[in-house]
């Protein structure tokens, strides 16, 4: 694997785990936030410096969420290039194993030429195993991100939705 493929893909994972965490505490955030204003909504303080102080932090989760998806979406670009490295490599090893049958063919299997061609193949191969790992192991944290994303979604919608309208527009 190239250096750039491997840079990408070790910051595509660091910064994934980064993201996980702060959905997460995003998504803590905006329960306690839910649970903040239903108190605020039920003493009959609508008007009150707590409620707007609440709708401010929910503007700022709001901005969270933008910004993690945005990220999200930066990091699955960068996985598209690194699964265009890999097949890159694949296509090269295609190449390689029919160089190395023509050659194994014209001056045998213990030519030098052949013997080193076998090399290459077998790093390649373990480069693109090392690929293909990486490459599920991001997958797996990107579905992870996106159903974090949708139930984040979810939790302001249904804090909007039981705020009611007023509340809705102080936030926006």
């Amino acid at each position: 694997m190239n250096e750039i493929s491997k840079q990408i893909l070790l910051d595509v994972n660091v910064n994934t785990d980064k993201l996980k965490s702060e959905v997460l505490q995003v998504n803590a955030e905006l329960d306690k936030l839910l649970d903040r204003q239903k108190e605020l909504a039920a003493s009959g303080q609508k008007n009150s410096k707590a409620y707007q102080d609440v709708a401010a932090q929910v503007r700022v989760a709001k901005d969270a969420i933008k910004e993690n998806t945005a990220q999200i979406d930066s990091n699955i670009k960068a996985l598209n290039l690194s699964k265009g490295s890999l097949q890159q490599n694949q296509a090269f090893l295609a190449s390689l194993a029919q160089q190395y049958d023509r050659v194994s063919k014209a001056k045998g299997a213990d030519s030098e030429e052949a013997k080193k061609l076998n090399v290459q193949i077998g790093t390649l191969n373990n480069t693109i195993a090392d690929q293909e790992k990486k490459l599920s192991k991001s997958r797996e944290v990107f579905d992870f991100h996106g159903k974090s994303i949708a139930a984040l979604g979810s939790t302001f919608d249904k804090f909007t939705t039981q705020a009611g309208e007023e509340f809705a527009q102080v936030c926006v």
